[in-house]
């Protein structure tokens, strides 16, 4: 690394090699008890004790902070099976009742049957025992207060104008779920998601908890993630430091910084998509020492989330003395940034035994899930 990309990484507290490992354990640790900035949601999900239902098709559905898929899906002989995969943009809206119309238009178009559903819906929902979810926070900077304190459940069932099972989940919880249907084997599960934002499932005893840990605030920020919070509200802090939305950003803000310190020198004020950072274009640089420089930034900033990312995994993993942990490692943003899972999964085999851990990653996970807690 150059000095001056050191200095750098140093003057705007980036620098991976500079955070305090031991510091960020204890304080995570320590959330997971007091719950101060975790809200560990209760899921009212708990160790499996019968066998999953074969044969049974059920609609599942993914809503994210971009998209909502579905498809209908069944299990049988340990095989999961989806046929009539549908992907549209998440249709957000303010008002209630076009909301709750457009997710049951979407349903209607994957099967017209009368079909129980699965639904892994990837926001703040208070849970009750039936599996309903009250909204109540959408989080991801999406504005829709008026569909606030709305339960899923209860009002897709009233648009969809039959009386539909449905079962609501989130991704982090999908995600756990999906691998265990997957897998079906006897160890501890945990459930990694980091795609336009990020959260953490596992078994706290019998009951699987939702660590909610985009709300985790005990760590030192760097200078670009304490801008955008400045930008926004104080929310979610550590979904700000590493979720796709707020990533590109903290990126285009080190880059600018970093020509305005005549560190690198671009052609103009970049705002870079995080898709884009997957092979940053040559274009943008004046020259190609430029561009070495800016790589060795922008792979600081990834080492330094992904990092942050493992030690709250190892925590958990510690929790648990199972022979082995499934790990299910899920996201678009997982996939999209270079070296992020290479670093994440370095960073907990330090920590951990590699024999005691299981690195899973699968297709279709969060509707694997849904299927799950519909059967």
């Amino acid at each position: 690394m150059k000095n001056e990309t050191k200095s750098f990484l140093k003057k705007y507290h980036t620098d991976p090699y500079l955070l305090n490992e031991k510091e960020f354990l204890k304080n995570f640790k320590l959330e997971l008890v007091k719950k101060n900035s975790l809200k560990m949601a209760k899921t009212y999900i708990y160790k499996r004790n019968k066998p999953y239902q074969e044969n049974k098709k059920c609609i599942v559905l993914d809503a994210g902070g971009t998209n909502l898929r579905g498809a209908i899906a069944y299990y049988k002989n340990k095989h999961i099976y989806f046929s009539n995969i549908k992907q549209i943009k998440m249709p957000f809206n303010n008002d209630k009742n076009k909301f709750y119309r457009a997710l049951a238009n979407f349903v209607n178009s994957i099967s017209r049957e009368h079909l129980d559903i699965g639904f892994c819906f990837s926001f703040l929902c208070k849970m009750n025992k039936d599996l309903d979810g009250e909204i109540i926070d959408f989080g991801k900077n999406i504005k829709m207060k008026n569909v606030l304190h709305t339960y899923v459940a209860k009002e897709l069932r009233k648009a969809l104008r039959y009386p539909a099972k449905i079962k609501i989940i989130n991704d982090s919880i999908a995600a756990n779920l999906g691998i265990q249907l997957e897998l079906d084997k006897k160890g501890n599960y945990v459930s990694y998601i980091l795609g336009t934002g990020t959260n953490i499932s596992y078994y706290e005893h019998n009951d699987l908890i939702n660590v909610e840990s985009a709300g985790f605030n005990k760590f030192k920020l760097s200078t670009f993630e304490q801008e955008i919070i400045n930008e926004t509200n104080k929310t979610d802090m550590f979904e700000k430091t590493c979720g796709g939305m707020y990533f590109a950003t903290i990126l285009n803000k080190a880059l600018n910084q970093a020509n305005k310190d005549q560190i690198i020198h671009l052609k103009k004020k970049v705002n870079l998509t995080l898709k884009e950072y997957e092979s940053i274009p040559s274009s943008i640089f004046k020259n190609q020492e430029s561009k070495l420089i800016a790589k060795e930034i922008i792979n600081a900033l990834i080492k330094r989330i992904a990092i942050m990312n493992a030690l709250m995994l190892v925590t958990i993993i510690n929790q648990n003395k199972a022979q082995t942990t499934y790990l299910a490692l899920e996201g678009t943003t997982l996939k999209k940034l270079p070296n992020f899972k290479r670093y994440l999964t370095q960073k907990i085999t330090q920590h951990i035994k590699p024999s005691k851990i299981k690195f899973i990653e699968s297709n279709n996970l969060n509707l694997k899930g849904a299927l799950a807690i519909a059967i």
